[in-house]
């Protein structure tokens, strides 16, 4: 009869499932965990998975006793708020696109992580962002428009120079070109510049 056994069961079992079980800082197994013949008396049940935060729980074990411990792990959760002007931004992390775009709010487990910004027109932006813990990550980001500069000419054929840029041919199509001031020189032989 269980009753009259001098030994205790200790049962372990967790949300999420599958996490490790230590009892005393020794490993036990995967939940669920069903241990037979531990000594009696006080153990230090912990409880853990990677991105949750770690169960700790003290048990004690009498003869002909069964001990449940239902561990609740807490996820490791850490905000990343990503905003931009222009707001629309496509968001990639990690290379993946989301089905959100900018401004938004992402609840992620922390850890280090490429965040890319696209919106047609701008310049891409790409940074590396750490998300921790139970904090807010905020990225704020100003995106540059690419601008292009389209240079007809009759007839064509024309040499087309930018400031400090390469040399074109009409008709010209200059894209992308970074937003400022420039200088415009258009030559062709037997016409005045």
């Amino acid at each position: 009869d269980f009753q009259m056994d001098k030994h205790a069961v200790l049962e372990v079992t967790s949300t999420p499932p599958y996490a490790e079980v230590l009892i005393d800082d020794k490993s036990m197994g995967i939940t669920p965990v069903n241990k037979k013949g531990l000594p009696l008396g006080e153990h230090t049940v912990k409880v853990q998975k990677f991105n949750h935060h770690t169960y700790t729980k003290l048990v004690t074990l009498k003869p002909g006793t069964k001990v449940s411990v239902t561990a609740r792990l807490e996820p490791m959760l850490g905000t990343l708020r990503i905003t931009s002007t222009p707001p629309g931004a496509k968001i990639h992390l990690d290379n993946e696109p989301l089905e959100q775009v900018t401004p938004t709010q992402l609840e992620m487990f922390p850890g280090k992580y490429t965040l890319a910004l696209r919106i047609p027109d701008y310049e891409p932006y790409t940074t590396q962002v750490q998300v921790t813990d139970k904090k807010m990550t905020m990225v704020e980001t100003v995106l540059l428009h690419i601008t292009s500069l389209t240079v007809p000419s009759d007839p064509s054929g024309a040499q087309v120079r930018l400031s400090n840029f390469d040399s074109y041919t009409t008709p010209a199509s200059i894209k992308p070109l970074p937003t400022g001031n420039y200088e415009l020189t258009i030559r062709l032989k037997g016409h005045r510049t």
